[in-house]
């Protein structure tokens, strides 16, 4: 069994479905993370064989051992945080 990576620290932002917006970010955290991602692969037949795969991959992260410094619901800067990803990630 490999040691998960130790984090150093952490900033969370999350918008839910109704809207409500949740930041967290400790810097002062002595936990681990564990990144696994999976994919759903298909077949295809002649004249192309070989896998490819179905969808955008799922990922599961798990986060122990948070000492969280500031927990703020529906805070502005988390909904400015997402979107800035979200554009970040747009072609």
């Amino acid at each position: 069994m490999t040691e998960s990576p130790k984090i150093s620290r952490i900033a969370l932002a999350i918008e839910l479905e109704d809207g409500t917006t949740i930041r967290l970010y400790s810097g002062e955290v002595s936990g681990t993370v564990n990144v696994e991602t999976e994919h759903d692969v298909g077949r295809i037949g002649y004249p192309q064989r070989g896998p490819y795969l179905l969808g955008p991959p799922r990922t599961n992260i798990t986060i122990e051992g948070i000492h969280a410094y500031l927990i703020q619901h529906n805070d502005p800067n988390a909904t400015k945080a997402i979107e800035q990803a979200r554009e970040e990630i747009q072609p």
